[in-house]
């Protein structure tokens, strides 16, 4: 019997009965921007959006339909030939969703999406009630359809929040005007997965071929796994930031929830795996902000090994220690030294850096390594291991 290689657990596998038309949607463009530190040019959302495509990505937010400069790079992207669908999303609560919805149609968006308030303290907000909320939905799809939109998403945004009974009313007034697509937002990420099972079920249960949108937040860290359930509850489109960047903690991150869906659940979305990786890090270089060493495809530790024995391993049969080839997301192996790190890991380290380290030394060293680890709270650069082996050589 053949050893097998990046074994995941059977239960992971397309028997969940997700949608084999699932689209991965990045809202890098948009949401990504609303991070509370993050600002980009017009150049570098093209340059995002051209490494999107090239991972194949196959439809992009650009912004909003409200933003001229947002409408501006949906019309050069379209004179470029991005190749895929745009959207301009339409904020439907302020007065101007009408220029909103032409904007949109005429700078280049492929479809009308857009967002209403649908729990109760927002709708009071805008100072209107629940009937007149109803009432904007349809008139809002009216006017779409009335302007030539084939494809028109409503966006019922705090889903997680609304009541339920007056949540399912708005929808049915959208599909019933002739919306073509559901979006369910978690727009504070308080949900967990049953809430996302119930309402993506209950929605599903009302058309089965309505497009429904799985938007989740991510503040309670759940925002990949109520992803992952909506889409096994029904939706079959998915919309993700690269890095996850979006408001407060962010939004699900489109690397992450692509890796998990192309290597779990074996769900053919045909993207390159490596290229979206690199998207994801030119969202933080172009942001300037720093990929945390643990995060998830594309943190710098997730194929790091200090200790002995997981180093030994992954030399042989990496695939006992490691989630997945690291080749994939376009990684690749490394061995650090730091707190735990071994005699193993310590010749190993000096047979990498060609250096002559005296066998009667090795202990010293070791003890060494792990003093200077735990004193300064990292692990040991290339400089600091030389050094080392410089002071118990003399």
């Amino acid at each position: 019997m053949s050893e097998q290689r990046w074994v995941y657990p059977e239960t992971n596998h397309a028997s969940f009965g997700i949608s084999n038309k699932l689209i991965l949607k990045d809202i890098t463009l948009r949401e990504g921007e609303q991070a509370a530190d993050v600002a980009f040019s017009l150049d570098e959302k093209i340059q995002i959006a051209k490494k999107l495509v090239a991972a194949g990505i196959p439809e992009i937010q650009v912004g909003f339909a409200a933003s001229m400069r947002d409408c501006q790079i949906a019309k050069t992207l379209k004179s470029q030939d991005i190749g895929v669908p745009l959207d301009l999303l339409v904020t439907g609560f302020i007065s101007t969703w009408k220029e909103q919805i032409d904007n949109a149609l005429q700078y280049g968006s492929d479809m009308v999406d857009f967002v209403f308030r649908s729990d109760d303290q927002n709708i009071s907000a805008l100072g209107i009630n629940r009937e007149q909320a109803k009432m904007r939905v349809s008139e809002i799809v009216d006017y779409a359809r009335s302007v030539g939109a084939v494809k028109i998403i409503f966006a019922p945004s705090f889903s997680t929040r609304a009541n339920f009974d007056f949540l399912m009313e708005l929808i049915d007034n959208a599909i019933s005007s002739g919306a073509t697509g559901i979006a369910i937002p978690d727009s504070t990420g308080v949900a967990d997965t049953e809430t996302i099972r119930n309402l993506i079920s209950a929605v599903r249960t009302k058309s089965k071929d309505i497009d429904i949108i799985a938007h989740y937040h991510n503040d309670f860290g759940l925002a990949v796994a109520n992803t992952l359930e909506a889409l096994k509850s029904g939706a079959n489109i998915v919309e993700a930031s690269l890095g996850g960047f979006g408001e407060r903690a962010g939004n699900v991150a489109t690397e992450e929830i692509a890796f998990a869906l192309q290597l779990l659940y074996e769900v053919d979305l045909g993207l390159n795996l490596k290229k979206l990786a690199e998207a994801a890090k030119l969202v933080f270089q172009l942001s300037k902000s720093q990929i945390p060493a643990m995060k998830p495809i594309i943190g710098s530790n997730i194929f790091a090994q200090k200790i002995d024995v997981h180093i030994m391993t992954t030399r042989i049969r990496p695939w006992l220690l490691e989630p997945f080839d690291p080749k994939i997301a376009g990684a690749e192996r490394k061995l650090v030294l730091g707190k735990g790190s071994g005699s193993y890991a310590v010749k190993e380290k000096a047979n990498l850096l060609s250096l002559d380290l005296d066998e009667k030394k090795i202990g010293e060293v070791v003890y060494k390594v792990n003093e200077f680890a735990e004193t300064n709270k990292h692990a040991l650069t290339d400089k600091d291991f030389i050094g080392i082996v410089k002071s118990v050589s003399r």
